[in-house]
């Protein structure tokens, strides 16, 4: 071999070795995503396949305080929808929430917490308990609705809790009676990867 067939030789190899593991990543999958395996997915609750923003709402709480789209923007919010007459399901749903904001740490503050109460209101009580959350009582039916709507193809869920980013995008549905660490988990890789809110 001479040397020009010598260096065209190394051209070769030193470009195999950059484009062959390409090419085979590509392969795998390609043949993986065509033969409907699951690839996987980190999120523990249901990760909506396309952001659903909100449209503008205004409801007010029961403290009379107005809660609209830019109330939300900046930060982000952990949306729950109650019955009026908050049973144990309910307690605990709302107990866990705040459980999980208080392990957010540092970034609990980059989230806020609603309760919507679809048919009445939360009593004193249950107020008391929950001073970093606002309640919202017989909301406008537009962000039930809204926040409904959202599942798209997910089955729906009366006991959801819902993730919304800070451009008031739905982003992730919880079930209600999700493990906290999961949720947890979910919402502190979004917080860990996003600048925003």
């Amino acid at each position: 071999m001479d040397k020009v067939q010598k260096a065209r030789l190394k051209m070769v190899l030193i470009l195999a070795m950059y484009v062959l593991p390409l090419v085979i990543a590509w392969g795998w999958y390609s043949y993986v995503s065509s033969s409907g395996v699951d690839m996987g997915n980190r999120a523990n609750g249901d990760l909506l396949e396309k952001t659903y923003p909100l449209e503008p709402f205004e409801i007010t709480d029961q403290s009379g305080e107005v809660i609209n789209l830019d109330r939300l923007h900046g930060k982000w919010a952990l949306v729950q929808m109650e019955p009026a007459q908050c049973a144990e399901p309910c307690s605990k749903r709302l107990y866990n929430t705040r459980q999980l904001w208080h392990a957010l740490g540092k970034e609990a503050s980059r989230v806020q917490r609603i309760s919507v109460f679809v048919d009445g209101s939360a009593d004193q009580k249950m107020q008391a308990s929950h001073p970093d959350m606002w309640f919202v009582a017989q909301p406008n039916a537009g962000l039930v609705d809204q926040l409904r709507s959202a599942d798209g193809s997910l089955p729906s869920c009366n006991d959801c809790v819902y993730l919304l980013d800070p451009f008031s995008n739905v982003v992730i549905r919880f079930n209600g009676s999700m493990d906290l660490k999961d949720m947890k988990s979910d919402i502190t890789r979004l917080l860990k990867n996003s600048r925003i809110g």
